[in-house]
């Protein structure tokens, strides 16, 4: 009778989870940038400029922002060093092939464009998918046959982009250097804030850096500034690539959330989206208020602990955490000081690395580490020819137990290498990506 009533429970619940259409219960509230941000910055980079690699990439990885590269085929892209960068969470998308002015060609010819480029750049770089697209010159194809191959392209109308783009398909960005509108680092920064004053997003198109030839140069040093200054400000702002911010919007806005049963101490919900999940999988920042007499609170999903932390805003006390739509029923645990006790008195007098779970994986693993004092922490995946995949910690940490999701949507089935470094303690876990 027990097993019975479980499958029936288990049923009960897919049903509920399955074909919600983009309602969100009145307890919860989608961000519209991850983590509550009142904006969205992007940096776009085209035609292959050798400096855009050696000079500027060093700046965005010491601040661990993302850079999104729109590659020309035809002009010689530095295959090794994109693959390098896109192994570190860089963005390589389509500039074309030939850097075609797309409005004067028929439509088999913008396909040949369209899809040899994406095929071309899907077969170097092994460790993403080629999504998006910057238009050459800014010219507009034609937007159906753009959309068969990429989710979202970028235009350069020189405006700030609203909260959901009226088009996918022409993406306005600000072009920089000697002949754009952006030149200074105060020209970044007031477009930032412009951004964030409208809680929109603003993209930039950058050429040629400092004095290497090629299209509207920019300074380094004014990009380093505003770095800098973006840095400063992440509070505010969310930097990431141009790919991975069309992803927040489209699942935001196609979000479903639905609590499927509420218990004393313990709410069980789930959240879908209608998109496919094999490109649409970057995690959504959700909160939802506390029930009465609930001071603290954990999130679980498929039996992992997931990153969360209650945040006051009005006197209201909400718990505020990231999830992968679609990835499993997730819970919600009533914590009682008594509870927290018990979690501190549990910590060990080593660091500890702990396998990730689930292991093998699709797309998502947590990784868990304990560390019994502060210590500076190293935490980073490889793969199997001990190249870097992903940096997933870099900083100092106190002394607790920590959870940490690494997403593996845009590699390779495989081996991968996780390794943590916390002061003289080093251990490392294999993890399996298995799709």
């Amino acid at each position: 009778m027990k097993i019975i009533n479980r499958i029936s429970f288990f049923v009960f619940v897919m049903f509920n989870c399955i074909g919600i259409s983009q309602t969100i219960d009145s307890l919860y509230e989608v961000a519209t940038w991850p983590g509550f941000k009142q904006g969205a910055v992007s940096f776009t980079f085209d035609d292959n400029c050798a400096n855009q690699l050696s000079i500027v990439m060093p700046m965005f990885d010491q601040f661990d922002f993302k850079m999104t590269f729109y590659s020309v085929i035809n002009w010689g892209p530095n295959w090794s060093a994109l693959q390098a960068a896109a192994s570190n969470g860089h963005e390589v998308g389509s500039h074309t092939v030939s850097h075609a002015n797309l409005g004067s060609l028929t439509d088999n010819q913008q396909i040949t464009e369209l899809k040899n480029s994406q095929d071309v750049i899907n077969s170097h770089i092994i460790s993403q998918k080629c999504l998006t697209i910057a238009y050459p010159n800014c010219v507009e194809g034609n937007p159906d046959i753009c959309s068969q191959y990429y989710i979202a392209a970028r235009g350069c109308s020189g405006q700030i982009v609203p909260k959901t783009p009226p088009d996918f398909m022409n993406i306005s960005s600000f072009v920089c250097g000697s002949q754009g509108s952006v030149q200074r680092a105060s020209d970044f920064e007031n477009s930032i804030n412009a951004a964030v004053s409208s809680n929109g997003w603003v993209v930039f198109l950058i050429h040629a850096i400092d004095n290497e030839s090629g299209y509207s140069p920019t300074n380094s040093a004014e990009i380093k500034i505003a770095l800098e200054y973006l840095n400063q400000n992440k509070e505010k702002i969310w930097e990431s690539t141009f790919g991975n911010v069309v992803r927040y919007i489209k699942e935001r806005n196609e979000v479903s959330i639905k609590e499927l049963s509420v218990k004393d101490s313990l709410i069980t919900f789930c959240v879908n989206d209608t998109l496919d999940n094999s490109i649409y999988n970057y995690p959504l920042t959700i909160r939802r208020s506390l029930p009465q007499g609930w001071t603290s609170a954990t999130i679980s999903q498929n039996g992992k602990t997931l990153n969360s932390q209650v945040v006051t805003i009005n006197s209201k006390n909400y718990i505020l955490f990231d999830v992968i739509p679609d990835s499993g029923n997730i819970q919600m645990e009533k914590e009682t000081p008594t509870d927290v006790l018990g979690n501190l008195k549990s910590q060990i007098s080593t660091p500890f690395l702990m396998q990730n779970f689930p292991n093998p994986f699709n797309p998502t693993t947590v990784i868990s580490f304990q560390l019994p004092k502060s210590e500076h922490v190293s935490l980073k995946v490889y793969d199997e020819l001990g190249r870097e995949i992903a940096v997933l910690v870099d900083e100092q940490k106190s002394a607790g137990f920590y959870n940490i999701t690494f997403n593996g949507y845009n590699l390779a089935s495989g081996i991968y290498l996780c390794k943590l470094i916390a002061g003289n303690f080093t251990d490392t876990k294999k993890l399996m990506l298995l799709k």
